[in-house]
């Protein structure tokens, strides 16, 4: 059985695909034009929070930007869990890390 796990990392978005508890793709997430949107658009936004070489440090997180943009990074969350529940014919389980964490800055 696989799980889809929505959290978002740099430079990766906020789809995360596991299958026994081992990272991995798989062709019915990976291949789905909704999804890949999504994914890269969750991406881009989370991403743009890193601060290179700013505020006396290598690599910086930029929370205030996160706080200011978590309306569009819920809509988007929203939007993945939404497209998830259409194409899910009970082969997969959905784990949203994102939807509190975001509620809760």
């Amino acid at each position: 059985m696989y799980t889809i796990k929505l959290m978002n990392e740099f430079l990766h978005g906020a789809i995360w695909v596991y299958e026994d508890g081992i990272v991995s793709s798989w062709e019915k997430i990976d291949n789905d034009v909704v999804l890949k949107e999504l994914n890269k658009k969750t991406m881009q936004l989370y991403s743009s929070y890193y601060e290179f070489d700013s505020h006396g440090e290598a690599c910086w997180f930029n929370k205030e930007l996160e706080k200011s943009t978590k309306l569009e990074m819920l809509d988007l969350i929203a939007k993945i869990n939404a497209r998830l529940n259409e194409i899910n014919n009970n082969d997969f389980i959905v784990e949203d890390l994102e939807t509190e964490r975001l509620h809760n800055l």
